[in-house]
């Protein structure tokens, strides 16, 4: 018997030794990486105080700040592994660096969509709205193991204006609190708007389209058709939020009114009713 028992260990042993590596769901990393994004802002928004900011507009810009260090991240890992991994399909099998990508990702997304939860930070239903998205995607690819790609390539689309979008923000309202930040808004607001309208519309716009129908076509496919269809919609919807965006900066740009640039309600007075003259 004990033969026996020996001979079956060193068989599954020798299987094991000759298997691809299991880069299946974990989420080993996502606790860390929570914790480093916390820090993050805990940090920033001690600084936000002792610079005087109060209220909600304090706990906002420090999830500014975990923003633009996921935003700067997610985009040059994500690029990465697209260039190495091309040509792929939306549903090849994850990496291990992919699914580390992904639990970043994540891991920034609960801790973020946790804090616009709280009173000190806006009650934004578009960004708590996104995040679900996004954290719904995510876990759904950790889960099944494939399909990390597509997540990347609405990754790296979908956060490559974030450091200069949260950076712009961050100026605009550190305006009377920091010496130079006036200058840093107006300096970065033109190029915000144009690089912002490039990428979400005149590329996203094709991209998005592409990708949809790429996802919801592809056969046969090892990912089931319910999720490619949820991804492929929460592509659609995220994007179509982004014209909206779009739409005011290119407004603001063009009547000159910086403050109305952001479209973001719980951020700017964009869709706040004008008060009428009599």
């Amino acid at each position: 018997m004990q033969q026996a028992l020996g001979t079956c260990w060193s068989t599954l042993q020798s299987v094991a030794d000759q298997a691809e590596p299991y880069t299946g769901p974990s989420f080993k990393y996502v606790p860390g990486f929570a914790a480093i994004f916390a820090a993050i802002y805990l940090t920033g928004f001690a600084v936000m105080g002792n610079l005087g900011l109060t209220g909600k507009k304090r706990g906002t810009l420090a999830s500014c700040c975990i923003s633009i260090v996921h935003g700067f991240l997610t985009t040059n890992l994500s690029g990465w592994q697209l260039y190495v991994s091309f040509p792929f399909r939306m549903d090849d099998v994850n990496t291990e660096v992919q699914n580390i990508v992904l639990e970043l990702c994540l891991a920034y997304m609960l801790v973020d969509e946790f804090l616009f939860l709280l009173p000190i930070t806006p009650d934004d239903w578009l960004f708590i709205g996104h995040h679900a998205m996004v954290i719904i995607y995510t876990i759904g690819s950790l889960l099944i193991g494939r399909g990390a790609i597509s997540c990347l390539v609405l990754m790296c689309i979908g956060e490559i204006t974030s450091p200069m979008q949260n950076s712009w923000y961050l100026a605009k309202d550190l305006r009377g609190y920091v010496k130079g930040a006036e200058t840093a808004y107006k300096w970065i607001s033109t190029p915000y708007t144009l690089w912002f309208i490039l990428v979400r519309t005149c590329v996203g716009l094709p991209l998005i389209s592409w990708f949809a129908w790429t996802i919801t076509t592809l056969h046969p496919s090892a990912v089931p058709a319910h999720f490619r269809w949820t991804w492929a919609s929460f592509a659609v919807l995220g994007v179509s939020g982004s014209q909206l965006w779009s739409r005011n900066l290119w407004k603001g740009y063009c009547s000159g009114d910086l403050e109305g640039e952001h479209p973001i309600d719980a951020k700017t007075k964009a869709f706040e009713p004008k008060s009428k003259t009599k």
